[in-house]
């Protein structure tokens, strides 16, 4: 956890430029962190929980999700200062973004 801390805070302070290289660590950084999120959240409702237990560990998945909501909205800001800047760009960004951001709604949902 200290560690994505640290990366939201390192995330936060980027200048408008930013690296393809750059990009792809984050997103693949930030995408591995979701998948891990969506896979603990899908995984329990295959256990034995309680209905409390479940509760709890939805708000511990929630709010752990407020506080990557930094590191997201400045991955999303980094793929459109690289689509404005006309650099080289991250293979499949358009999509990558779609599927970040879908990802992320899609377990927001499963909360409610």
């Amino acid at each position: 956890m200290q560690r994505f801390l640290i990366t939201i805070m390192q995330t936060s302070n980027l200048s408008f430029y930013v690296s393809s290289q750059d990009f792809e660590a984050e997103y693949q950084e930030l995408w591995d962190w979701l998948m891990d999120m969506d896979a603990m959240v899908t995984d329990s409702h295959q256990l034995m929980m309680s209905e409390e237990q479940r509760q709890y560990l939805f708000k511990s998945c929630l709010t752990e999700m407020l506080m990557m909501e930094n590191w997201k909205t400045s991955l999303l800001r980094q793929a459109a200062n690289l689509k404005r800047s006309g650099s080289v760009q991250p293979s499949n960004l358009h999509i990558k973004m779609h599927n970040l951001t879908h990802t992320w709604q899609q377990l927001e949902v499963k909360h409610i």
